[in-house]
């Protein structure tokens, strides 16, 4: 697992289980027994996919490292941030009293939100911390014509400038570290074509909103 494409592969299937156990769990309950049961699993459950997602993410970053030469020793560290476990459950908890029938699909939609930041978060702390990184991409083949503008411009940037991902429910989005010139036209040659096809039927909101967020956040190349 040598290729962002790779990674992106295993934390979609990671993802996956997360929602898996937690519609599993969901099965058991209902709108009485909801709450004390999610606000004791969610935490674990989301500690547990983030967990997994942030070993994932710094194991492949030092072999993808590796695989591409980099000049260097480097070992990856793990990110620590709060992935807001009691958030999610609380909101689960609104969710079920609101409308049992929708309810998971939206939770799920956060828990995916939580696995796959734990990655980003790990790249883009590692990228920070490496001295030869020269910052990150978004890389995927998104359905969203907000994610698809941002993918479309190919843009790298510095972790230092921008820690902030901008992710929505649901994005399976991935954060790859970018190093030299040639690595970063491998990605952009795999990424960007699909993502420009899907930037073409953006909506204004998406593409204004895209906009926005590269304004705030200082591409370093383009």
């Amino acid at each position: 697992m040598t290729t962002p494409t790779e990674l992106r592969s295993s934390l979609i299937r990671l993802s996956d289980n997360a929602e898996a156990d937690l519609a599993a769990l969901w099965a058991q309950l209902d709108a009485a027994t909801v709450s004390d049961a999610v606000f004791e699993v969610m935490p674990a459950l989301v500690a547990d996919y983030g967990d997994a997602a942030a070993t994932l993410t710094a194991e492949w970053y030092e072999a993808y490292r590796a695989a591409i030469n980099v000049a260097g020793a480097y070992s990856a560290s793990l990110t620590t941030i709060d992935l807001g476990a009691n958030a999610l459950a609380g909101w689960a908890v609104d969710l079920a009293r609101i409308n049992w029938d929708t309810a998971l699909a939206q939770v799920s939609g956060g828990l995916v939100k939580r696995v796959m930041t734990s990655s980003r978060q790990t790249v883009l702390d590692n990228t920070d911390q490496d001295p030869q990184a020269a910052g990150w991409m978004r890389v995927g083949r998104p359905q969203c014509g907000w994610c698809a503008m941002l993918i479309s411009r190919g843009d790298v940037y510095r972790s230092r400038e921008t820690a902030d991902f901008a992710a929505h429910d649901n994005c399976r989005c991935a954060c790859s570290p970018a190093w030299d010139q040639s690595q970063i036209t491998s990605v952009r040659r795999e990424f960007v074509p699909t993502a420009r096809r899907r930037s073409e039927k953006a909506t204004e909101a998406d593409r204004a909103r895209a906009k926005a967020w590269i304004a705030k956040n200082l591409p370093v190349t383009s």
